[in-house]
């Protein structure tokens, strides 16, 4: 008698509910493991947030007395003189108000906004690379100390930054499936965001590039298409368009009575600074590219990985970075702050060869090789970015204890006891003046070298607001009101405000 041998029923239902059960604990881990980055990335923004001094403290003192004086109930352009376009104030302001109106409650608005980069940052490498690319992306942004040090200071660079990965990301996910409720969605988001990083800093204006080249490149294809039509892949690209229109419009009309000052002071202010102050640019990218070689190794070996594999969208993502590399060349005055603006190009290329290459190619190159090298490119720029991350820690926590920081305190102290809160300071240390919770006129919450230099600020313009009765202070603290087209004001200070006290060379406080 032959032994009976019971053979598995295959149970289809068991099957199904085993793979369904696979893919629910696969993006449960996915889940877990882009809050762990995300919740770093908080930890990281709030570690240091209230420093004494940030990354670039001048230029935040610029923006705190802006945002005082529009606390004050002044407006931009009108009574305050503000040379970037309007979003960047009117987004943080919310914060400033209701979180105490102090520079960290406004470095935490830039601390929020910041965190859309790291959406971006999902969205870019879940395009390019499916979810080893998007947790590939999040933690090469997490920790890349340029992006760190503008997420967590009072300037325009950082949301700038996010809001343009957002809108790329938005983008590359529109395009890999152009038609859909989704694609209009992507398209939505990747045109409002796009207006918003614009109109925050027009250097965003460099991500239209791949936008734009993704667009043409998938109208194009539905031609060739029988399964996708044209009208179909052009609605969610004008829904996307109608969104940035929208933005535009809704964040301008406040200022349309304006719109003269705001031309004058966001577009032509810039183009005369141009015109009289010249920066070593290549000295200045150089630099940047010194300090960030392990991601832009990554990212010329990612671009490489594309170029042999034939993917097409190494095309937008080196149109995006040769756009803002030109922008960057002719930018000037170039500061290192706004070199920020090119690590998302670079990350996503460095994610971009993180792809599989087609079976020939992985034949000829190994593919478990190039994998590997690739992968060791990445981590050698994450283990970078997690050394330079500590430095800029070390940076930001060192100047508090310095001769600077603590002169500035004192200056700050002699400030607040010899002046009110409604008597205005004239100076060219506007985070010192904020500092003390005392005001400068609003025409005079920026006096920068640029300013002056640009023919914008002239001895006439501060004697016109020295006259006025609510100044009460005058602080030389930077020696840019020293310059050649402001010098003569320091004589007028002499005749009609009496010195408080001498700090050092160029560092003065007088009293009316």
């Amino acid at each position: 008698m032959k032994a009976r041998i019971d053979l598995p029923v295959l149970d289809g239902k068991r099957l199904v509910s085993s793979i369904l059960s696979s893919r629910k604990s696969n993006s449960i881990v996915r889940l877990g493991f882009g809050l762990g980055i995300a919740s770093i990335a908080v930890a990281m923004r709030v570690y240091g947030l209230n420093g004494f001094f940030g990354y670039d403290y001048y230029d935040e003192g610029v923006y705190w007395q802006s945002l005082r004086a529009m606390h004050a109930g002044l407006g931009l352009y009108d009574s305050i003189f503000y040379a970037q376009p309007p979003l960047f104030v009117l987004l943080v302001y919310p914060f400033y108000a209701v979180f105490g109106q102090s520079i960290l409650a406004a470095r935490a608005g830039i601390a929020v906004f910041s965190l859309l980069g790291l959406l971006g940052a999902y969205l870019t490498g879940r395009a390019l690379a499916g979810w080893p690319g998007a947790l590939a992306a999040m933690i090469l942004l997490v920790f890349t100390s340029a992006y760190l040090a503008l997420s967590l200071t009072l300037v325009a660079e950082g949301p700038a930054t996010a809001l343009m990965f957002l809108s790329v990301g938005a983008a590359l996910l529109w395009s890999k499936q152009p038609v859909g409720n989704a694609a209009t969605l992507w398209a939505i988001v990747c045109g409002g965001t796009l207006a918003i990083g614009i109109l925050i800093k027009l250097l965003d204006v460099s991500a239209g590039v791949p936008i734009l080249i993704l667009v043409i490149s998938r109208l194009w294809t539905s031609r060739r298409e029988s399964d996708v039509n044209a009208p179909s892949v052009l609605m969610p690209v004008l829904l996307g368009f109608v969104a940035g229109v929208a933005v535009v419009l809704l964040a301008l009309m406040p200022f349309l009575p304006s719109s003269g000052a705001l031309w004058n002071e966001v577009v032509r202010f810039h183009l005369m600074a141009a015109k009289v102050w010249q920066t070593d640019n290549f000295a200045i990218l150089g630099q940047f590219v010194a300090t960030n070689d392990a991601l832009g190794v990554a990212a010329s070996f990612g671009a490489l990985l594309a170029f042999l594999r034939r993917d097409w969208l190494v095309a937008p993502l080196l149109a995006w970075l040769a756009t803002t590399l030109i922008l960057l060349a002719v930018q000037s005055p170039l500061f290192k702050h706004h070199l920020v603006v090119l690590v998302p190009p670079l990350i996503s290329l460095a994610v971009l060869g993180l792809g599989d290459l087609p079976p020939k190619l992985a034949r000829m190159l190994s593919e478990r090789l190039t994998e590997l090298l690739m992968r060791l490119l990445v981590l050698t720029a994450v283990l970078a970015g997690i050394v330079d991350s500590y430095r800029y820690y070390r940076h930001l926590t060192s100047p508090a204890e310095s001769d600077i920081a603590r002169s500035a305190a004192e200056i700050a102290v002699d400030l607040r006891e010899r002046t009110t809160a409604d008597q205005w300071t004239i100076t060219d240390a506007q985070f010192i003046t904020a500092l003390a919770d005392r005001d400068t006129p609003p025409w005079l919450v920026d006096t920068s070298r640029n300013r002056i230099l640009a023919g914008y600020l002239t001895t006439q313009e501060l004697l016109a607001n020295a006259s006025n009765p609510r100044v009460h202070a005058v602080l030389f603290a930077t020696n840019r009101l020293a310059l050649e087209p402001t010098a003569n004001f320091h004589d007028w200070v002499l005749q009609h405000f009496a010195l408080a006290r001498r700090y050092g060379p160029g560092v003065e406080l007088w009293i009316r």
